[in-house]
């Protein structure tokens, strides 16, 4: 009768072994998750700020190429 009580308090202890490690796995899993997360919004936000800045560049240069045609119009004139 012992024997078994051991068995049976050994077996549910490595259940319960089993099972933090699983939660614990979970939890690194979880963990990495958000760190991709939050790296991919990192470099989703590094992307949007190139994409503003290329923005403004051609805007510029549109400018400039403007004032350049206006002042050969103003030049012809």
């Amino acid at each position: 009768m012992k024997g078994r009580k051991r068995t049976e308090s050994k077996e549910e202890e490595e259940m319960e072994e089993e099972e933090m490690e699983e939660e614990e796995m979970e939890e690194e899993e979880m963990e990495e998750e958000e760190e991709m997360e939050e790296e991919e919004m990192e470099e989703d936000s590094l992307a949007n700020k190139q994409r503003i800045q290329r923005q403004k560049e051609a805007k510029k240069g549109r400018q400039e190429v403007g004032d350049r045609r206006e002042e050969r119009r103003l030049l012809i004139d």
